[in-house]
């Protein structure tokens, strides 16, 4: 065996790392902390389908511990039922992602059996231990969405009874000709000057008075009729048939209505509700024209596109509407009429109708002696951006 000459000894400074690795673990907790702490539900899952987390609002709220869901697939069965396919599908895409996204609202089965609604977003962690993580939140929008459904049925009712007040405007006319003809039939009868041909043209002209009665009986039924699912909508139709409902009500207070219509360019949408929609605006132009006694009364409706969206403009001459209260004219239960004569419900339903429904926007804003809504509908094909 040789001699050793020389001994060469290796020393690494190992401090700087395990402190490292130890302010990195604090970092963790504390990140998991904060999570596990978080108002709203928080779940962390990754692309092999493991379920890396769930936070106390999340447990609490939908009833399940993190063993009872720690995969993607017990989580999709448990809370979704028979949509568990069709979500499982889309979350399977989430990996994929390379910026924040909102994915809407969800109804969730909680263990209890309770059905609730979760409006998701979700973003991308990176890569952790080998596989991409996506943290996905939720907001519990149940009582919002309750509360949304009663003013909802409470705008129907009030519309209800604003079209209760057209229909009596609508049939005065026609009711006071049919009474008029059976006086003169009676006084004809009286007189001894009644004859076969008066009759025949009597007939004929309660039956054109009846047939009016009738059809405007339909247009009304239409307009409560519930849309049941999405179908293509031609806007000029829409407006010619909210024209039929109001024209009546507007003739009786002296307001011109006038349309033009630079696009036939269909929209995907619920005809009904486009219609409760431009029913709330045009009776609101209507009240302020009343209100303000505004001579040469006139309501304007144009119909238009630009590159992403179908547009309805409607704009009256009935005064502008002040600075300080224009902000707040969406607002729920906010009127500028007293009591009596409204509930401040109708335009807050139409906001919601559009952006939340038909994924459009409405925008409202001051002219010369007026005031012009815009409701900008998507076109068929085309998804509705935050920042249009």
């Amino acid at each position: 065996m040789g001699n050793v000459e020389n001994i060469v000894i290796l020393h690494e400074d190992v401090t700087d790392r395990e402190r490292s690795l130890l302010e990195l673990e604090q970092k963790k907790r504390e990140l998991e902390k904060i999570i596990q702490e978080a108002p709203n539900p928080i779940m962390l899952h990754n692309e092999k389908g493991k379920v890396v987390l769930v936070n106390k609002a999340w447990k609490t709220l939908s009833g399940y511990s993190h063993n009872e869901i720690d995969t993607i697939e017990k989580w999709t069965q448990k809370a979704y039922g028979k949509e568990m396919p069709i979500v499982k599908e889309y979350i399977d895409k989430l990996y994929k992602l390379d910026a924040k996204t909102e994915e809407g609202e969800y109804s969730i089965f909680t263990k209890n059996g309770d059905t609730v609604i979760w409006q998701f977003s979700s973003a991308p962690l990176g890569v952790i231990d080998g596989s991409r993580v996506v943290i996905s939140s939720a907001m519990d929008i149940t009582e919002l969405k309750k509360k949304d459904e009663l003013m909802m049925a409470q705008s129907r009712h009030a519309a209800m009874g604003e079209m209760i007040g057209m229909i009596a405007h609508q049939w005065r006319q026609p009711i006071s000709i049919v009474s008029m003809i059976a006086n003169n039939m009676l006084l004809d009868t009286a007189l001894g000057n009644f004859d076969a041909n008066k009759a025949d043209d009597y007939s004929k002209d309660i039956l054109k008075q009846t047939e009016y009665l009738s059809k405007t009986i339909d247009d009304f039924r239409n307009y409560f009729k519930p849309d049941k699912s999405v179908s293509k909508i031609n806007l000029k139709n829409i407006v010619d048939e909210v024209y039929s409902i109001v024209k009546d009500s507007l003739k009786n207070n002296s307001i011109r209505f006038e349309t033009s219509y630079d696009s036939k360019t269909e929209i995907n949408g619920y005809p009904r509700e486009v219609m409760q929609v431009l029913v709330n605006i045009i009776n609101n132009a209507k009240d302020a024209l009343v209100s303000n006694k505004t001579e040469n009364a006139l309501i304007e409706v144009n119909v238009f596109e630009d590159e992403t969206h179908v547009n309805i403009k409607i704009c009256d001459n009935g005064g502008e509407i002040k600075s300080e209260i224009l902000p707040k004219i969406f607002d729920p239960y906010f009127t500028t009429k007293d009591e009596k004569n409204g509930t401040g419900i109708g335009l807050y339903i139409s906001k919601m109708i559009v952006e939340d429904h038909l994924q459009g926007k409405i925008e409202v804003s001051n002219i010369k002696e007026g005031v012009c809504f815009i409701v900008k509908l998507p076109k068929c094909g085309e998804k509705n951006s935050a920042d249009d």
